[in-house]
């Protein structure tokens, strides 16, 4: 029975694959340290932390996630989960909680903070 790729495995082969459409091309755990950590604005993951994301081995945090999404012109939704349209497919989800939560997803993370302590504000 084949193995299913872990999230991180599956991550990984997403940020490669648009790290490689790239002009010029980016195609080593070591150029994409440098080039993100030129990119970012917060304190700059470390060498094994980013190497670690190359190989699957762990995601980045939220707010790495968005700005990596931002760098790459890609849904921060699509970079961490992939095709969001087949998580939805086999879920029991209405299709007004599944747009939910591909709004959530599309959010950037103070945004979801602010939602979050709102809903729990109406939730009492």
């Amino acid at each position: 029975m084949p193995v299913k790729p872990t999230a991180q495995k599956q991550f990984s082969k997403r940020l490669r694959e648009v790290l490689a459409t790239l002009n010029p091309p980016i195609l080593t755990a070591a150029e994409f340290a440098r080039q993100f950590s030129l990119r970012y604005k917060g304190v700059s993951p470390s060498p094994v932390a980013v190497r670690k994301w190359w190989d699957g081995l762990t995601m980045p945090t939220d707010e790495k996630m968005e700005a990596l999404a931002l760098w790459l012109n890609v849904p921060i939704h699509w970079l961490r989960y992939g095709d969001v349209n087949k998580i939805t497919e086999k879920s029991d989800l209405t299709s007004e909680e599944a747009q939910l939560l591909l709004n959530w997803r599309s959010l950037p993370v103070a945004r979801r903070k602010i939602l979050m302590a709102l809903i729990q504000d109406l939730s009492k």
